[in-house]
């Protein structure tokens, strides 16, 4: 039996709505680091981020 490669993790972002998206905006590949940074616009409202991990994963909060 082979094993089965690192998948990486999903990230799912919101804003406006009460619930995350179907689709992902992306797939970190395992291993790597992303930096998520919307544009900045005229709205209040915060960001919202979904990370689904498929294997252990490092988030960092920024300001």
């Amino acid at each position: 039996m082979v094993p089965e490669a690192p998948r990486g993790s999903e990230v799912r972002l919101r804003r406006f709505a009460a619930t995350y998206p179907a689709v992902s905006v992306g797939v970190v590949p395992a291993g790597q680091t992303a930096v998520i940074a919307p544009r900045p616009d005229r709205s209040s409202l915060p960001w919202h981020v979904q990370v689904t991990a498929f294997g252990p994963v490092t988030l960092c909060a920024g300001s």
